[in-house]
């Protein structure tokens, strides 16, 4: 925990969106042309590109460089994964946004983040 910031916020939170920062900025000059296919586009293939993607390759970087990490996620991660590819499922089905889906997404983040700062640590034995 560095500055009483727990370390599963730091990296659920603050990294990815310091991680995808050129891609928020795309998408912001995107949504100033009002082209929402394309934000969809982005936002869901950003999504997909770290779950499928980054995450096994830290996985395969950390056994190359001999640190141990694994894909062993604790059922506080897997059911918010779930959970939120559900509401995500859920408000794309009919290929329509408004302001309501947006406000609702937007509540979803900040439960999700509050979730993440006070839930508590977990510590392993090596």
């Amino acid at each position: 925990m560095a500055w009483g910031i727990p370390v599963s916020f730091m990296s659920v939170v603050i990294v990815p969106i310091a991680g995808n920062a050129g891609e928020h900025v795309c998408a912001t000059v995107i949504q100033t042309k009002e082209k929402m296919d394309i934000l969809v586009k982005i936002a869901v293939g950003s999504s997909t590109e770290i779950t499928m993607f980054t995450i096994p390759f830290c996985v395969i970087l950390g056994w190359i460089m001999d640190v141990p990490l694994d894909l062993n996620f604790q059922i506080f991660e897997t059911t918010t994964l779930f959970l939120t590819l559900l509401v995500v499922a859920f408000l794309l089905q009919d290929d329509s946004s408004n302001y309501y889906k947006g406000l609702m997404l937007m509540f979803c983040y900040l439960i999700i983040t509050a979730s993440f700062f006070i839930k508590p640590e977990n510590h392993f034995s090596s």
